[in-house]
């Protein structure tokens, strides 16, 4: 047997709509609910103690992200170090005498016809 976990959200009319991997086999299967707490909006955490979502909506996309294959879990790693605002503006910068990025994308995408 075979289980598979994907993050929905219950709307307002107790409604879920799923959409299962392409590899789910076809045939019976059983369906388990787990309804998580909610959260205590007085103290910011939910009935566990855990932090409630800062921000439901973007939690809400993340599990439409998650559910469709499409949220990337990639972390930098521990010893990154980030760059400070001058490296990232020389990161932006064409080198002297470089074409414009005008050029470079009409040449890449070709010619624009303008009205």
């Amino acid at each position: 047997m075979e289980a598979i976990t994907i993050p929905v959200i219950v709307d307002e009319n107790r409604r879920v709509v799923l959409k299962l991997p392409d590899s789910t086999p076809i045939g019976l299967a059983d369906l388990e609910i787990v309804v998580h707490p909610k959260a205590d909006t007085a103290n910011g955490s939910d009935k566990t103690g855990q932090a409630a979502p800062a921000n439901p909506a973007r939690e809400a996309a993340r599990i439409k992200l998650a559910a469709a294959g499409y949220l990337s879990n990639i972390r930098a790693p521990a010893d990154a170090v980030p760059l400070s605002d001058e490296e990232i503006a020389r990161i932006g910068r064409l080198p002297p005498g470089a074409r414009p990025s005008e050029e470079l994308i009409d040449e890449d995408r070709g010619l624009l016809a303008h009205p």
